[in-house]
């Protein structure tokens, strides 16, 4: 009996320290920026309703600390508060981030996108934005916090190049 308790411990590590999907393993630092546009990409699809919110959950910039930690460094999910607090005192005015922080846009939508490794320890996004085919770049920052990748900033590539960092730390 010991024994195969040692044994399911033992497998169960292997399965944890080495995560693998059809016999591929995984990128941890892509998982994180995968994982996140799994869980919040709905709104390039659905519109913010009181409907949406009830099957989705909250739009990214509305999360608890708990569920930004997930994603975020401990100074950027700080600063997303700080930017909901602001929301919440001016009663839905904007406060410094005008756009959906993984989408670049006011009005989120996304084609043919691609999500894959860059120099560094960072990922680069690309998309189409549908309606007039603009090709959007992101380069997300990740840091190694703990055992696993957190995003420290996404740097809005283009013209007027800006970081999420940078925007909500105005």
């Amino acid at each position: 009996m010991k024994n195969i308790i040692a044994k399911s411990l033992l497998l169960g590590f292997i399965l944890l320290t080495f995560p693998v999907v059809n016999g591929t393993e995984l990128d941890g630092r892509k998982s994180i920026v995968y994982q996140l546009y799994g869980d919040f990409g709905w709104s390039a699809i659905f519109d913010i309703s009181v409907d949406t919110e009830r099957y989705f959950g909250k739009p990214i910039e509305e999360q608890s600390l708990d569920i930004l930690s997930k994603f975020f460094s401990p100074e950027l999910a700080n600063l997303f508060l700080k930017e909901a607090k602001c929301k919440q005192a001016r009663k839905g005015e904007l406060c410094n981030l005008e756009f959906d922080a993984i989408f670049a846009s006011q009005d989120p939508a996304a084609m043919e996108m691609s999500i894959s490794s860059a120099e560094g320890d960072n990922i680069a996004v690309e998309f189409i934005y549908p309606p007039d085919k603009t090709k959007i770049n992101l380069m997300y920052h990740l840091e190694k916090i703990g055992d696993g990748w957190r995003i420290s900033d996404i740097v809005y590539l283009g013209d007027n190049a800006s970081s999420l960092k940078a925007i909500l730390s105005r």
